[in-house]
């Protein structure tokens, strides 16, 4: 992909140079009067004392060496409630792990008084994220869903799609093209059209809702889409062909880099990512543009709806969302922002609680204030 990837983007996925400005978007791009919004998060610097509640997260998801999990938020947030959606109601896939019946989904449903709240007929579509392979929307998410519910103020739908590697592509990828079609005729009280429906998910989630609309549009050029769609932290590439694998490494000198994924041994890494990967395409391409959206053909692109990418600076996969953004773009899709957050780490929003500091992380309340914001513009 290196032949294909503008110049500006090589130079900006170095570590020391990931200065998106709105010249070198101009420089990199032959639509730039159409991407003025994208661009670095031009958040406020971090006073001192959330550069030391940085620190100490990185210090201690650094320690726990166990991809994030235990510093995940744990409390689902007060004033948001839950609805469970048996398969039954929505005739969601049925499935099961380890014994237990799987594939509902649920409802997270602001209060009354919300912002956004007004938006009738408008709802969210979020798919979780987890390498194909793991949670479900009741372990681990409800702290990201149900903050999500209060800031964008619309009911959110979480769906408990197939897992890998028990149901290999594309198992996943037909539950949220299902989910999607049915979002748009039922809500929260049961059978009603929707006005908009938006999509939102992390990681693999970002990429399924991406690979989702890329399958939709394969299926039916007139196929309906959604109104918008957010990526928190999109895994876009399975094939690991990326250059923020090598430039995000994790450098145990200046500690920088990815402190997640990375041990500091890029070239072990991405192989170990691909046949973990492996383990959702199975005998599929993996540059098939359903499981890797960036390999998506222009005109897919182009037909994009309004998005909205959030993504930190020192993750592996932050070529993942800039390569996908820069594409787009370039393909003709006119309404696309990227975020890209110094400092953070992957899905950083999932840390709000600060890896269990009893402080907040600013920057995951202000990236989920931003999405909540454009999911109520298109709402």
């Amino acid at each position: 992909m290196d032949d294909c990837r503008p110049a500006v983007w090589r130079q900006l996925l170095r570590r020391d140079g990931a200065t998106l400005s709105e010249a070198d978007v101009a420089a990199a791009v032959p639509h730039a009067g159409a991407v003025a919004e994208l661009r670095k998060a031009r958040a406020a610097p971090p006073d001192a004392a959330q550069l030391a509640v940085t620190a100490e997260c990185v210090q201690r998801l650094r320690e726990a060496a166990d991809g994030g999990d235990r510093d995940l938020d744990k409390g689902a947030l007060a004033g948001v409630a839950i609805r469970t959606v048996c398969t039954d109601a929505s005739k969601f896939a049925a499935w099961s792990k380890d014994g237990k019946p799987r594939g509902g989904a649920e409802w997270l449903l602001p209060s009354a008084g919300a912002a956004g709240a007004g938006a009738e007929g408008a709802r969210v579509l979020f798919l979780h994220g987890g390498a194909y392979q793991y949670y479900s929307p009741s372990e681990v998410y409800r702290p990201l869903s149900t903050r999500l519910a209060a800031a964008c103020g619309l009911p959110v739908l979480s769906i408990d799609y197939r897992l890998a590697p028990e149901h290999a592509f594309p198992g996943a990828m037909e539950d949220a093209v299902a989910a999607l079609r049915w979002i748009w005729e039922n809500g929260p009280d049961g059978p009603a059209p929707a006005r908009r429906v938006l999509v939102c998910g992390d990681s693999a989630g970002g990429g399924l809702a991406l690979g989702a609309i890329m399958a939709a549009l394969a299926a039916d050029g007139s196929a309906r889409l959604p109104s918008a769609v957010a990526t928190f932290s999109a895994y876009t590439d399975l094939t690991m062909s990326l250059p923020t694998y090598t430039s995000r490494a994790w450098d145990a000198d200046t500690q920088a880099g990815d402190l997640i994924f990375s041990d500091g041994d890029p070239a072990a890494e991405i192989v170990a990512c691909q046949q973990d990967a492996a383990k959702y395409y199975g005998g599929a391409d993996p540059s098939d543009p359903r499981i890797s959206p960036v390999f998506a053909p222009a005109a897919a692109l182009a037909a994009l709806p309004p998005l909205l990418m959030v993504v930190g600076d020192a993750e592996v996969m932050l070529a993942d969302t800039v390569e996908f953004a820069a594409r787009a773009v370039e393909a003709g899709a006119v309404h696309v922002a990227v975020r890209i957050w110094p400092k953070m780490w992957h899905v950083f929003p999932m840390y709000a609680e600060a890896c269990g500091q009893g402080h907040e992380l600013q920057a995951a309340h202000d990236a989920m204030g931003e999405v909540g914001r454009f999911l109520r513009d298109h709402a």
